[in-house]
């Protein structure tokens, strides 16, 4: 009824946000839900008897490599920075990021049993996050962070931009939840081991002097028995490498928690439980508003008696866009979608 007392740009924009959105937000509540039900089927395990594969852990985070946040410079374990500009456009404004980036480096978690890394890369997380406004009263404090990214307050013309800047980090010993896949990096330095010795011996049976040493009986060729002999004094000598190579760092961590390959990684710093009820509320939420947003956007293009693959597009392009922030990782990238 409304739509016909709208602009033409103006019901454009509302059916698109209806159809692009309501995919979205119904891909965002069917992935809650399924965080819900994978968080209540999975056993909390102890680090020292879990198995390898999609784990549940809780402990204390502990750092790897000394750090603090960069804006309140507090020892973290892990921290993300996402700077955003208010913009305007004719009536409308919006946050919109210039500048995110975070730390790499892997840190632990560790409870009574023991402990184990943590590759953070992908991770969805849930944990302490403070948001603060540029202004004359922190500016001291956020400036010096800007300008070591290249960034200021300043526009071309002498004005002020708009800017805050949100800061996510997991403290050092903060409480520290892991939902991931535990994979025991051991294997694949056997296998990377095994691949290395495969490259020497081709590049042996391409060097005519080092063959020449297999040839013992000096006829010109290297029987099968040369060779088997040959290839066992060469996997000694390779072995003796390794093992030398190993005992210069013999600290190497064999355990580690990383992205599964299908399934969520969460790292937070609430317990389960909590995750639980948000997500118990969240899901449905989500779930209803994408259908409601879908069913709206149609009834409107219908109303506006639009061609029926231009409503069809634009809820391909929502479903395209919720997988894609999906596979981009994290709550995040949802929470700056609907900025």
């Amino acid at each position: 009824m409304y739509v016909h007392h709208s602009s033409s740009g103006e019901t454009w924009k509302l059916i698109g946000v209806c159809l692009i959105g309501g995919p979205v937000a119904l891909l965002w509540g069917l992935g809650k839900l399924n965080q819900k039900r994978l968080l209540e089927n999975t056993p909390t395990s102890k680090i020292r008897s879990a198995a390898m594969g999609l784990v549940e852990l809780m402990g204390m985070a502990r750092q790897r490599t000394p750090m603090q946040s960069p804006v309140t410079k507090q020892a973290c374990c892990w921290w993300r920075c996402i700077v955003e500009e208010l913009r305007s456009n004719g009536k409308n404004s919006h946050w919109a990021t210039v500048k995110d980036v975070q730390s790499q480096d892997f840190f632990f978690i560790e409870d009574a049993t023991g402990r184990v890394l943590i590759d953070p890369l992908g991770a969805e997380y849930h944990v302490l996050n403070i948001t603060y406004e540029l202004n004359a009263s922190t500016r001291s404090m956020i400036g010096p962070v800007l300008n070591s990214w290249g960034l200021n307050d300043m526009t071309w013309f002498g004005g002020t931009r708009r800017l805050r800047l949100r800061e996510l980090s997991i403290p050092e010993k903060a409480p520290l939840f892991v939902l991931g896949e535990l994979i025991n990096t051991g294997q694949q330095h056997i296998e990377d081991r095994q691949a290395r010795f495969r490259e020497r011996l081709q590049a042996v049976k391409f060097n005519p002097r080092q063959m020449s040493q297999a040839d013992t009986n000096h006829d010109g060729q290297v029987d099968a028995d040369e060779w088997d002999a040959f290839r066992n004094k060469l996997e000694e000598d390779f072995l003796r490498e390794e093992m030398q190579r190993q005992s210069q760092n013999p600290n190497v961590e064999l355990l580690l928690i990383r992205q599964p390959t299908e399934k969520p990684f969460i790292i937070s710093t609430k317990g389960p439980d909590e995750l639980g009820r948000a997500w118990a509320w969240q899901a449905p939420l989500g779930i209803a508003a994408g259908i409601a947003l879908s069913g709206l956007g149609i009834w409107l293009a219908l109303q506006q008696h639009w061609d029926p693959w231009i409503p069809l597009a634009l809820l391909g392009g929502g479903f395209g866009a919720g997988f894609y922030f999906k596979l981009k990782g994290g709550s995040t990238s949802w929470v700056s979608f609907w900025r």
